[in-house]
Formats: structure tokens, C-alpha cells, sequence
């Protein structure tokens, strides 16, 4: 279990620096983008197309990250009303709900982003084949699926860390 949680660790810290990164570029090109329109009057073509895709990427990353530290938002108002013992069920519920959820997008995602369509699909402005911005998805439920397949086991055989 130790080797499976600093997997999962490595991952995160991985998965964090990429959605700064990420992050940074958007914000970046965006600007890039607003200088060059309204101060030289030459809109960039493809700054658009390349802050929308990184904010894809992020946005997938980001989920995965968040499913590993625990910060994902949730409404717990009904769940905070009842007795310990029944929140304990409704946690392994929604833990093995999210399981089955990220595991079929995955195995999905990964047929969609490696199929024929996808493979010869090109962006628009920046020419790019589709497949790497398709990418995101499998790559993020597959780290979703990981850090909560992680949790169930961490609290099935009782190890520290799971929550963090």
C-alpha cells in the first residue's frame, strides 16, 4: 500500500504542476491575445483556440487533483443530518458510485480518443490532431479512478493518508 500511495502522491504533485502551468499559459495567451487585438489592431488566430484547450486540460487535471485531496464540492446538508453510522454508508456509496463513474469514462474516453476520427481530426487554427486534446479526459477520470480506488483501499485496510 505504501508504493500505491506514493504513486498516487507523485501523481498529484505531477498533475499540480501541469495545471499551473496550464494555468499560467491561458492567462498568458489571453493576454497576449487582448494586447495584440486592441493595442496593434492583429488578433492573434489561434490564442483562442490554444486558451480554450488548455483550459480543458485544466479543468480535467484539476478534478483529478481535487478527487485526490478531497477538496471536490459536494453538498453534505442532507448527509451532515443523519446518524455517523449511516454517513459512513452513504461515503463507501458515493465512493463506489465515483469508482464505477470514472472507471467507465475512462475505459469510454480512452476508445473515443483512440479511434480513427479522433486520430485524423486537426484543430482549426493551430493544426494539432485532436486525439491530444481528447487525451484529457481518459487521462483525468484515470487519475480520478486511481485516487479513489486508493481511498477505498486506504480505508478498507485502515493505512494513514488516504484523505490527504
Amino acid at each position: 500500500m505504501a508504493v500505491l500511495n506514493k504513486i498516487g502522491s507523485i501523481l498529484e504533485k505531477i498533475s499540480s504542476a501541469v495545471v499551473i502551468v496550464l494555468t499560467a499559459v491561458m492567462c498568458l495567451v489571453i493576454l497576449a491575445q487582448v494586447i495584440m487585438r486592441y493595442f496593434f489592431n492583429s488578433p492573434l488566430t489561434w490564442s483562442e483556440e490554444l486558451a480554450r484547450y488548455t483550459m480543458i486540460w485544466v479543468t480535467f487535471l484539476g478534478t483529478a487533483v481535487a478527487q485526490k485531496r478531497g477538496t471536490l464540492v459536494c453538498v453534505d446538508m442532507f448527509v451532515e443530518r443523519v446518524p455517523e453510522r449511516v454517513q459512513r454508508i452513504f461515503g463507501i456509496a458515493c465512493d463506489v458510485i465515483s469508482l464505477l463513474f470514472s472507471g467507465i469514462m475512462t475505459w469510454y474516453s480512452i476508445l473515443f480518443a483512440t479511434s480513427q476520427s479522433a486520430l485524423l481530426q486537426k484543430s482549426p487554427a493551430m493544426h494539432i490532431p485532436m486525439c491530444y486534446i481528447y487525451m484529457c479526459v481518459p487521462i483525468g477520470f484515470g487519475m480520478m479512478f486511481y485516487h479513489i480506488l486508493l481511498k477505498v483501499l486506504n480505508q478498507k485496510f485502515g493505512e494513514k493518508g488516504a484523505e490527504i
